[in-house]
């Protein structure tokens, strides 16, 4: 059996109408999210940021972490311990912003645990964003929860 050119064309924008029709339904279930809620507003103040990084890197001060059996612990530099510090500590979750973090900093005799039991297994951003002396500072650090 001869299949005739009518029916050859009638195939073919079948198959078309089908793969468009596919293509906009993925298109439509197709999850996209900014970064943040308020994207364009941080983006105006990200040069405090890059100053805020900027004085990080050239102070001697310095925020570390280290993990126990069920907690994150971030430990101050000793010049830091004696000093007013204030800021937030955010956990930023890049693939899904529902799974963000943001916790005061509240650091008792140089440290502050988190629980690992508060994060889902995935990558986080975490981001220091701190005063001392009313001087901003910006520290980040990336980890991988399992």
């Amino acid at each position: 059996m001869k299949i005739n050119f009518g029916v050859k064309v009638v195939i073919f924008y079948l198959a078309f109408v089908v793969l468009i029709l596919t293509l906009v339904f993925k298109c439509i279930n197709n999850k996209s999210e900014l970064v943040t809620k308020d994207y364009y507003a941080k983006e105006l103040v990200f040069q405090n940021r890059l100053d805020a990084s900027a004085r990080q890197a050239e102070s001697n001060y310095s925020i570390n972490y280290s993990f126990n059996s069920n907690q994150l612990v971030f430990e101050l530099d000793s010049i830091l311990i004696d000093k007013k510090i204030e800021g937030t500590l955010t956990f930023y979750r890049p693939s899904n912003s529902k799974l963000d973090i943001v916790k005061p900093i509240s650091f008792i005799n140089g440290k502050q645990a988190v629980q690992l039991n508060e994060f889902k297994k995935g990558l986080y951003k975490v981001q220091f964003d701190y005063k001392v002396n009313n001087i901003s500072y910006y520290k980040e650090y990336t980890l991988e929860f399992n």
